[in-house]
């Protein structure tokens, strides 16, 4: 009796205790980042809400931090072709200069692998300037796949009452992404508040990259410098590859399987860790320095840093001193890609790295990717980086006020044409491509060039004349032939030949670099001043070509009088140069009366004539002026 109403006296103490405990520490029990999902409005996804750790800077801040710039909008390059993929190119004009050579290259390298592009320079435009272009090219037609900004070019902001935590105002791209939905500002604030379907949808069209080094410690051109200096080297494929994905996925994700495993999809070969095996120390010591090819994490952010649930804060200068090595980043972490403020995490991961670390997906507000699978499918089956963030944003279509909260502010740091290498079909390549720099009209002239493909497939060719024809696909060739063929031209002038090469999976080489040939005119004789005088006849013969003229026959007759001698006289003149006038002469002649001068000169492909009238008297012959 005693023990049992002891043990009844202290079942009640313990319960009234741990009561009185919860009710004064709600956290009681769970890690200092874990939060229940059904305590937060507007998240009707099964999945634990991100927290932003610490505040990031308004709307007004942005506006505030804004400097007065001239307005310029000048196109410096294009090169499209409606059956190709268009990539538009937006660069802040003030890097033109610095940066000539590293976009001419990049120009270069992304024609090579099949995109076509279109490069503004601009200045003190909006981002709705820059969406009206894009909108200009897409509606005409072109197959306009994205857009990359390189330098520190304008965001529209997303002001979305409803959030996670209330109202939340944040960066957002989708709006560039979105060519055909309908953005509103609903009450007057210069932030987008609805977005509706419009013409269509409010899915995006294309994708949209940033590479802008104005907001990262150290001098914005040189780090612009390296950084193409590494999209070069992974185009190039003197990157060093490892096949080798990683998600390091924290506490309140740690049960989810497809944060785990979804990576799978673009990775045979992956590396999955979760909470209790994740902690600040192993993420930046152990897993950024190493050799993984793709990295995904799942943890608590600020824009500056990444909060673990066990080892604290690894902040922005220890990302990028770590250094990362991986390739591509996906950061389930919210605000990490909040590219206005200063020195965000994601530029950490991509920008002044001394590593080949080239792009990052992520969100600029508390929110980031779900349903992984539909971002790393396509890039399993070889689109590319942006190509796969649009297909999983068109996935995620129609929006809901969570997804919203969610989505609305994902974008992507750093170059979003890439393809993961291990996974891509190579376009085949072509070298040394050969041909006359000069030619005359109607002349056959052959170009050749040697064409090869990495994975051995089977090669087309087509040849742009510059004349306005081309050939349709030739082939197949085999990879390692030289493949030639022939073209003549119908008129005079300056043409550039280039070629495209496709293999059978469909990859393009996109067109080459154009080969110059110079169509000269024919050689034209032209028949000048027919001259009379004592005895004999005598008329100019001209080179109106731009090319010598080679024997050329002429005759000099009369026609009517009464002819004793001289009726008719020939000649062949072996070679007239360009411009030049030879003098021809004909027989002696003696006669009366009133004649028809006819004088004829002769090449293979131009007969020149010229009559006039005149007067014999006996041997003196009278011609009425010509030429």
């Amino acid at each position: 009796m005693i023990k049992k109403f002891y043990f009844k006296n202290t079942t009640i103490l313990i319960l009234l205790f741990l009561l009185i405990g919860f009710s004064i520490f709600p956290n009681i029990g769970t890690s200092e980042n874990h939060y229940d999902s059904l305590a937060f409005k507007n998240n009707s996804r099964d999945i634990t809400l991100l927290k932003e750790i610490s505040p990031v800077g308004t709307y007004e801040d942005y506006i505030n931090g804004l400097d007065e710039k001239p307005f310029i909008f000048q196109r410096i390059y294009e090169s499209p072709a409606k059956d190709s993929p268009l990539v538009i190119i937006f660069i802040d004009s003030v890097l033109i200069t610095d940066l000539s050579e590293e976009i001419n290259l990049y120009n270069k390298t992304l024609g090579k692998f099949g995109y076509e592009t279109i490069i503004f320079q601009v200045s003190g435009i909006t981002p709705k300037d820059l969406k009206n272009q894009i909108i200009n090219y897409w509606e005409e037609g072109y197959n306009v796949c994205g857009s990359v900004l390189i330098g520190n070019l304008p965001t529209e902001w997303f002001h979305h009452e409803n959030d996670f935590y209330g109202p939340a105002e944040f960066p957002c791209d989708l709006f560039l992404m979105d060519l055909d939905g309908t953005w509103t500002d609903t009450d007057g604030d210069e932030m987008y508040d609805s977005h509706t379907d419009g013409s269509w949808d409010t899915a995006p069209e294309i994708y949209v990259g940033r590479i802008d080094a104005s907001k990262v410690p150290g001098d914005e051109i040189t780090i612009l410098k390296k950084y193409f200096a590494k999209v070069y080297d992974f185009w190039s494929n003197t990157t060093n590859q490892t096949f080798y994905g990683l998600t390091y996925t924290d506490q309140d994700w740690a049960n989810y399987e497809d944060f785990r495993n979804d990576i799978g999809y673009a990775y045979e070969d992956y590396e999955a860790i979760w909470y209790p095996d994740v902690n600040r120390d192993d993420y930046v010591n152990n897993r950024i320095p190493d050799n993984y090819e793709f990295i995904q994490l799942s943890c608590h952010s600020s824009a500056q840093g990444h909060s673990f649930a066990s080892g604290g804060w690894a902040y922005n200068d220890d990302i990028r001193s770590a250094p990362p090595r991986a390739l591509f980043y996906n950061l389930f972490c919210c605000s990490s890609l909040r590219f206005t403020e200063y020195n965000c995490l994601g530029n950490a991961y991509i920008l002044d790295t001394d590593t080949p670390s080239l792009a990052v997906v992520g969100s600029a507000k508390t929110g980031s990717m779900l349903d992984f699978r539909y971002f790393y499918e396509p890039i399993g089956n070889g689109s590319s980086f942006g190509t796969a963030f649009k297909n999983w944003f068109e996935y995620e279509y129609p929006y809901d006020d969570s997804d919203i909260s969610w989505f609305y502010g994902m974008t992507i740091l750093g170059d979003p044409t890439l393809i993961i290498h291990c996974l891509k079909n190579l376009p085949p390549f072509g070298d040394n491509f050969l041909g006359p720099d000069e030619g005359i009209i109607g002349e056959e002239y052959k170009f050749c060039i040697d064409v090869s493909d990495e994975e051995g497939d089977s090669i087309y060719c087509k040849w742009d004349w510059g004349d306005g024809t081309a050939t349709d696909w030739i082939g197949p060739y085999s990879s390692g032939k030289t493949v030639c063929t022939n073209h003549s031209w119908t008129r005079s002038g300056n043409y550039e030949v280039k070629i495209n090469l496709k293999d059978d999976m469909g990859s393009e080489s996109g067109w080459s670099e154009p080969h110059p040939i110079y169509i000269l005119k024919s050689a034209y004789i032209n028949i000048g001043k027919v001259n009379g005088g004592f005895f004999k006849i005598n008329a100019d013969l001209k080179n109106l070509g731009e090319i010598n003229s080679t024997k050329v026959n002429w005759t000099i007759k009369l026609d009517g009088g009464m002819i004793l001698i001289g009726r008719e006289s020939s000649g062949t003149i072996s070679s007239i140069s360009t411009n030049e006038i030879i003098k021809v002469d004909s027989n002696p002649i003696i006669g009366f009366g009133n004649v028809k001068v006819i004088v004829r000169a002769e090449i293979s492909d131009n007969t020149a004539i010229q009559q006039t009238n005149g007067k014999l008297l006996l041997f003196y012959i009278k011609v009425n002026p010509s030429g």
